[in-house]
């Protein structure tokens, strides 16, 4: 039969079909109207939020046909139709688009419309929206119960709790903590759907893929790329490399360096649109002719300085940082750009999404950004206005942060118990394919710190209980794969994390903390393995009470790391046995290490300050080696003290410290004790020599460079200091002489 008269013959039928009462339009309407009434928000303002569409009745009629089509074909006519027509447009539909994750940057997508009186509806566990696959590759639902979260049931919620916050005024930052109520250590509760780590070993293979392309990529080419947290995890930073240019980020370009021939020439730069005085670059990622480059805009408004009456009770403090001020709209934009022609580079897509930056990632091609929204009511000196313009009738219209122009879903939300003060925005967007949104979640945690690696996203955040005078950090986990972000478990243990390196997760799924609990009775250290549900497996509590730590590194199944008083402890961890981690080792000597960083399996770096063991007078900067050949018996093979700096980048950012096995480098910046109003800065260089550090190269810098905003690199057989107006070139295998310099216009 030809398609034209059966299509003609299924509609007659169709028309003979009676449609229930209850599925009829007239009923329908009433029944959604009913709804409307019974959700609506009393806040006139909601009523005017951007991009909002009324409910779309002119689709109505056809629906009502595929009711009667699909109960000729006897699959359920009455529950499918009464389902959708219900909770239209906020359901989630089936259908062959449709991934499971509500975040598509398609125009239509279900629940990414902009709230409003019709889509408050509450949608049935049955057409929830989906968060993942499991093995078998059907859709499972999200995590609903995330620790002391749970996922949003509706926009309604959402702004329910906004708007409870506003009416309160105040907030409490310990209420909106992470995870667990501070109990002690052995009964940190738990309340978590746990998503299997199993299936998200293609991240891990990601990211290991992605290192090991790094590696050989450096080695084929031979240049040295950003030091990383996690391997396979990388980084934006300020300066990066192809090995055939460098690259150089400022406020408002990025400034091209041809290397080839290893006489530096600027070729030019990149300038992205900025449309506000404030706008700016941040850093950016360089890899596979693709630069990306994360900018931060701020769109200013002003605030109106009220009447005399309006600020009575308000402190001097109050007003002056409160009112009469311009306060912007923060949103973090990712500029991808075709770098294939550096000098001609195109850009090839812009994503933003709303608040400031916090971090980002990038495992292969998938860029995982995340940003700080903030919750405040009014102004603070944080300056940052949650709920956008004031409306017409004075009151101030909630703003839910949203990804490429379009708010978050409902179902990627999680809310607290009670309200915090700001939230994290997480979301991921393949550099191929610049414009759509991979997934996308919101956390209404407060602010918090982040933790990547190549199949898991950390989130944690430290709060003190004064009552029971004693620290916490909560943890908020989401597992990530090939672009997704599926919510995870919570938990929190005691104490707070101190180094950026005391979290370490491991390939059979345990991780490692290591924190420092602050009390009036004094400090007290411990470390912790969790297990993949974030619950305490092992740990070794009571590490040098009185103490602090200051920097931490782990490698299979050894530890080590600083605390610091008087004197500079260094312990060694053995955890072949997670269940009873055990002190191996301890090492004591003057000064301290804020930065550990493995040189080869017999050899630890440590870079931080040498002070005097009686009364912890500052000396200078020290360079340490250790060898942990016997990690049982951990020394200080050799050390350095440059007694003529004050501070260095690389104690504090490890992205601003070269160390090369291969090459045989540590180079860094020093800011130099200065007299007066001269301020200068230092190249320092290093080799091990028959175990022991030696240094190889000094030099004070020309006016221009400035320590924490230079970056070391080698390319080939030079060593370059890279800065945003200037270029300076070693030779490594001179003595590393200089040999060229160039000024950047």
């Amino acid at each position: 039969m030809e398609e034209n008269k059966m299509l003609e013959k299924i509609w007659r039928e169709a028309q003979a079909v009676e449609v229930p009462q209850e599925l009829s339009p007239e009923r329908m309407k009433e029944r959604i109207e009913a709804k409307e009434k019974e959700g609506a928000m009393k806040k006139k303002s909601e009523a005017r939020q951007e991009g909002r569409k009324g409910f779309r009745w002119h689709g109505y009629g056809s629906r009502v046909a595929a009711a009667a089509v699909v109960l000729i074909l006897s699959l359920g006519a009455y529950g499918v139709a009464g389902r959708q027509a219900l909770y239209e447009p906020g359901a989630e539909h089936e259908s062959d688009e449709a991934d499971g994750f509500a975040s598509s940057g398609r125009e239509e997508t279900p629940g990414q419309q902009e709230p409003n009186e019709t889509n408050t509806v509450q949608p049935d566990d049955k057409v929830a929206a989906v968060d993942g696959a499991d093995e078998s590759g059907q859709e499972e639902p999200p995590v609903k119960q995330l620790g002391n979260y749970h996922l949003a049931e509706s926009y309604e919620e959402v702004y329910r709790m906004a708007a409870d916050m506003r009416s309160e005024g105040a907030y409490d930052f310990s209420k909106g903590e992470m995870a667990g109520d501070g109990a002690a250590a052995d009964a940190v509760p738990r309340d978590a759907v746990t998503a299997e780590s199993e299936r998200y070993n293609s991240a891990e293979k990601e990211a290991a893929g992605s290192q090991k392309k790094m590696e050989q990529a450096s080695q084929k080419e031979d240049f040295s790329t950003t030091n990383l947290q996690v391997t396979g995890v990388d980084e934006s930073d300020i300066v990066k490399t192809d090995r055939k240019n460098i690259y150089i980020a400022a406020d408002d370009q990025v400034r091209i360096v041809d290397v080839t021939t290893g006489v530096p020439r600027q070729l030019g730069s990149i300038k992205p649109q900025l449309d506000g005085n404030m706008d700016r670059i941040l850093e950016m990622y360089v890899s596979d002719d693709r630069m990306v480059l994360v900018v931060q805009t701020e769109e200013t408004q002003e605030v109106p300085v009220p009447d005399t009456a309006a600020l009575k009770g308000y402190s001097a403090e109050d007003m002056a940082c409160g009112y009469g001020y311009d306060y912007g709209r923060l949103r973090t934009k990712a500029l991808v750009y075709d770098i294939t022609i550096p000098a001609g580079a195109k850009l090839v897509g812009a994503y933003e999404q709303d608040g400031g930056y916090n971090s980002s990632r990038k495992i292969g091609n998938m860029l995982y950004l995340f940003t700080d929204y903030g919750f405040s009511y009014g102004m603070s000196c944080e300056g940052q206005r949650l709920f956008g313009e004031e409306s017409e009738e004075g009151e101030t219209e909630i703003r839910l942060p949203q990804v490429q122009g379009k708010t978050i879903p409902e179902n990627c939300i999680y809310l607290p118990k009670e309200g915090a003060s700001c939230g994290v925005v997480i979301s991921a967007m393949d550099i191929t394919n610049p414009t759509e949104v991979k997934d996308q979640k919101f956390i209404w945690s407060g602010s918090a710190e982040l933790y990547v690696t190549g199949k898991s996203i950390y989130l944690y955040e430290a709060t003190y209980d004064a009552a029971s005078d004693r620290q916490r950090t909560g943890f908020v986990r989401f597992r990530i794969g090939d672009g997704k972000i599926k919510a995870d478990c919570a938990e929190a243990v005691p104490g707070r994390i101190e180094d950026t390196f005391a979290l370490h997760e491991t390939a059979d799924g345990y991780l490692y903390v290591l924190t420092t609990d602050f009390r009036n009775s004094g400090t007290k250290n411990q470390l912790y393995v969790l297990d993949d549900k974030l619950k305490i497996y092992g740990k070794i509590e009571h590490i040098a009470d009185g103490e602090t730590v200051y920097a931490a590194r782990f490698v299979d199944d050894i530890g080590y790391f600083v605390t610091y008083r008087n004197m500079d402890p260094l312990f060694t961890v053995d955890f072949s046995d997670p269940k009873n981690p055990t002190l191996i080792g301890e090492l004591e000597i003057p000064g301290f290490s804020d930065y550990l960083q493995f040189w080869d399996d017999g050899y630890l770096i440590g870079v931080g300050e040498e002070r005097k063991e009686t009364d912890s007078e500052f000396i200078g900067i020290k360079v340490s080696l250790y060898d942990i050949s016997d990690p049982t018996d951990v020394k200080e093979a050799s050390k350095i003290v440059i007694d003529d700096a004050w501070g260095s980048p690389a104690k504090d950012n490890y992205k601003a410290l070269l160390a090369d096995r291969s090459k045989n480098v540590i180079a860094f910046l020093t800011d130099d004790k200065s007299i007066g109003a001269d301020y200068t800065v230092s190249q320092h260089v290093f080799q091990v020599r028959d175990g022991k550090l030696v240094q190889v190269a000094k030099e004070k810098l020309e006016e221009g460079f400035e320590a924490y905003a230079s970056r070391n690199l080698y390319i080939g057989d030079n060593l370059y200091v890279a800065t945003e107006r200037k270029v300076a070139v070693y030779d490594m295998k001179d003595s590393f002489r200089r040999t060229h310099m160039l000024d950047l216009i």
